[in-house]
């Protein structure tokens, strides 16, 4: 069972008709036939009674149905949210400064981050260049800027 075999069968069920779930998804119809029968083959179930008007849900169809619409309904929840988290980064990053440097750029990439990118939480550590070496040996800092 696919996605795909899924949309074919609920546009199929609203329509009832899958020639006009063929036009309406610019696929062909025997197509859309073809998945739907290797989908009640999987199901071991008929989803359609067939006759020259177009396609009437069986009960095992009805039952399927809300199915397929809940899972369709997730998949593009899921892709909603994969997509917002893609374009909108969040999480923590921790970066630490020598002094000279922290008095120059700590206070730019503060309001450049927080305009571009809200959801980031940046905490922003100073200190020498060797206790920043170790505190991104440990984990503590993810990157350190140093002029030396």
């Amino acid at each position: 069972m696919n996605t795909k075999q899924l949309i074919y069968f609920v546009k199929s069920a609203e329509l009832g008709s899958i020639a006009a779930a063929a036009r309406e998804l610019e696929i062909s119809q025997p197509s859309i036939s073809q998945q739907i029968s290797v989908l009640e083959h999987e199901l071991k179930a008929t989803l359609f009674s067939r006759d020259v008007r177009g396609v009437y849900l069986t009960e095992s169809g009805e039952i399927f149905l809300a199915h397929a619409r809940s899972v369709i309904r997730q998949l593009e929840q899921a892709q909603a949210e994969l997509h917002q988290s893609i374009s909108s980064p969040s999480g923590k990053v921790s970066i630490g400064f020598t002094q000279p440097i922290c008095n120059i750029l700590a206070v730019p990439l503060m309001t450049c981050l927080e305009k571009e990118f809200p959801n980031i939480e940046l905490s922003i550590y100073t200190g020498y260049s060797s206790d920043l070496i170790k505190m991104m040996k440990c984990g503590d800092i993810d990157l350190a800027v140093s002029s030396s």
